[in-house]
C-alpha cells in the first residue's frame, strides 16, 4: 500500500516539473478552436433600418394628418373617399413596417433582436410622449 502511495507522489512532482515534455498548465490554459461564425451586421447598419422605419413613419403620419384635415370640411362623399384613403394607407404602412421588421430580423439574428430593441429604446426613450 505505501508503494502505491509514493508513486503517486513521485507522478505528482514528475507532471509538476514538466519532466515528461510537457506542461499541465499549458495544456489546461489552451482554448479549444471555435467555429467561424457570419458576420453580423454593425449598430450603423441596424440605426441606418431605424432610421429608414422612421422616416416612413414621419411620412404616413403626415399624410394622416392632412388626410384628417380635409375630412372636416368635405361632404359625406369625400368623406367617405378620404376614410378609404386613410384605411388603405394604415394598410400600405403595416405592410412596408412589417417587411422592414422582416429584413432587420433576418440580418440582424435572432439572438441580436435584444440589441435591435435597446437601440431602438434609446431613439425613443423609455416613457410614451404626449
Amino acid at each position: 500500500m505505501k508503494k502505491f502511495g509514493l508513486i503517486r507522489v513521485a507522478l505528482a512532482v514528475f507532471a509538476s516539473a514538466n519532466v515528461f515534455g510537457q506542461s499541465n498548465v499549458a495544456t489546461a490554459t489552451q482554448k479549444p478552436e471555435r467555429p467561424a461564425h457570419a458576420p453580423q451586421p454593425t449598430p450603423e447598419d441596424v440605426k441606418a433600418r431605424i432610421a429608414h422605419f422612421k422616416a416612413a413613419r414621419a411620412t404616413f403620419l403626415a399624410t394622416q394628418r392632412e388626410l384628417s384635415c380635409q375630412m372636416k370640411n368635405a361632404s359625406q362623399e369625400e368623406q367617405d373617399r378620404i376614410r378609404a384613403e386613410l384605411r388603405d394607407e394604415r394598410q400600405q404602412f403595416r405592410a412596408q413596417a412589417k417587411e422592414i421588421g422582416q429584413q432587420t430580423r433576418e440580418a440582424v439574428g435572432k439572438a441580436d433582436a435584444d440589441l435591435v430593441r435597446k437601440l431602438a429604446t434609446e431613439e425613443r426613450g423609455n416613457g410614451r410622449r404626449r
